[in-house]
């Protein structure tokens, strides 16, 4: 029941996030901007909506939710009439039900968790999604003699130009995916690095990860609480501001890749802080509050900067906020 419960406050705040913006926020977007229409707070952060048709409709919007529906119509009428064919033997009529039933649970199963966010499970249902197809092209085969039914005739000779045209966009994919594949190599061993407190070749190691894919706020800001780490424990003064320097502007360019992720504005105002600059740590908090209206940590911090700046009005208005946000535990 609690696990439900949860669910359900899941699928609110993705409802809400979808009419906030009908057309979509963006594939991958859907942990950083999750949290400004979150209905509760918890201790978890939400990676996905554990519902694929939310999911879907929070990344690509109304747009997206139609490509699903046009898929499994697509999917399931070729299926249908595999098994309504009159050519086909028992023994692949079978197998295709088995396949058909297959997908059918696997779309029941995605409403209520993310089976396919899983990269190993959605490289197995890509193959499986290929053997399928595989298996129900076969209908339009002429059993008798071998050969290809007239109505495909006409479409056949253009295989060998789709071929073609399939291999250079693969191969065009394929140089930006390497990069990001030698990023993340290097990302990782960057986060090893630093677990192991070998902080400057972790350092190293992120600069390498961002130089081959510049677009990943999660780049700058692992190097950035790594800077921030160092500036905190950094005992000279002109270092701490040396180091923190460095993470704000680690931080700030997250920020412009990613406006959404609240985390880094709630960062950014600390880091402000330390330095003494109070526009910008206000500026920063009002983000973090906006963007994650919930989340007791944000709302608490910044009504006491508030009341430690005399504006008592913010204060109160914060603290009352903090007071109302209602808490579950996931």
């Amino acid at each position: 029941a609690d696990s439900l419960d949860y669910r359900f406050h899941l699928w609110t705040g993705s409802f809400r996030a979808m009419l906030a913006r009908p057309w979509g926020w963006g594939l991958g977007t859907f942990v950083h901007i999750f949290p400004q229409f979150a209905v509760h707070s918890d201790r978890f952060i939400a990676d996905y909506a554990h519902n694929e048709l939310f999911q879907i409709g929070v990344d690509l919007g109304i747009f997206g939710i139609l490509w699903v529906g046009g898929f499994l119509f697509a999917y399931f009428r070729e299926a249908l009439a595999f098994l309504d064919s009159p050519r086909i033997e028992e023994n692949p009529k079978i197998t295709a039900a088995a396949c058909m039933s297959a997908v059918a649970s696997l779309f029941v199963v995605c409403q209520l968790d993310f089976p396919l966010r899983i990269y190993a499970t959605g490289l197995i249902f890509s193959v499986y999604l290929a053997c399928n197809t595989f298996l129900f092209s076969s209908r339009y085969l002429d059993t008798a003699n071998q050969n290809v039914t007239p109505s495909q005739q006409r479409g056949f000779f253009l295989l060998p130009l789709w071929k073609i045209v399939a291999a250079l966009v693969l191969w065009i994919l394929t140089v930006p995916t390497s990069r990001q594949l030698f990023a993340a190599n290097h990302f990782k061993k960057g986060t090893q690095l630093e677990a192991a407190f070998a902080w400057e070749k972790a350092g190293e190691e992120y600069e390498k990860a961002i130089s081959l894919a510049p677009f990943y706020n999660e780049y700058y800001e692992a190097l950035g609480r790594l800077y921030r780490k160092k500036s905190l424990l950094a005992f000279k003064r002109g270092e701490k501001k040396k180091f923190r320097r460095r993470a704000i502007e680690a931080f700030e360019k997250a920020v412009k890749l990613h406006p959404y992720w609240s985390a880094s504005f709630y960062i950014l105002a600390r880091l402000h802080k330390a330095e003494g600059d109070d526009a910008k740590t206000d500026f920063y908090y009002d983000k973090a509050v906006k963007l994650a209206p919930r989340n007791f940590l944000f709302v608490y911090e910044y009504s006491l900067f508030a009341l430690h700046h005399g504006n008592v009005d913010k204060a109160v208005r914060l603290f009352e906020r903090y007071q109302s946000i209602p808490f579950k535990e996931g």
